[in-house]
Formats: C-alpha cells, sequence, structure tokens
C-alpha cells in the first residue's frame, strides 16, 4: 500500500499527518463551522475533496 499524506484546512491548515491504513477518522467538532478543504495525496495522485461543517 503506497504511505499517503492527508491534510485539512479551513482558511489555514489545521491537521496534517502521514498514514497507511485505509481509512482514518478527523474529529472536527472543536472546529468553527466554515467549508473545509481535505487534500489526499499519494505518490501517484492527489484529490481535493470539499465538506461544510454548519
Amino acid at each position: 500500500m503506497n504511505n499517503l499524506n492527508l491534510k485539512l484546512s479551513l482558511g489555514a491548515q489545521i491537521y496534517q499527518s502521514d498514514f497507511d491504513s485505509e481509512s482514518i477518522e478527523i474529529e472536527v467538532s472543536q472546529h468553527p463551522a466554515g467549508v473545509y478543504y481535505c487534500v489526499i495525496q499519494t505518490e501517484n495522485e492527489t484529490v481535493v475533496r470539499k465538506f461544510v461543517k454548519q
């Protein structure tokens, strides 16, 4: 399995982690409402996902 890098940002980066597992859960309850961008990067590709916390 490829090593994955995940970044979560709301204006400024609030979380970053490298991990080798197939799933990850990020707790955002301590962060304000807003539009978050999650960047997931492997050696071969980068995917950006947007989600809204209300």
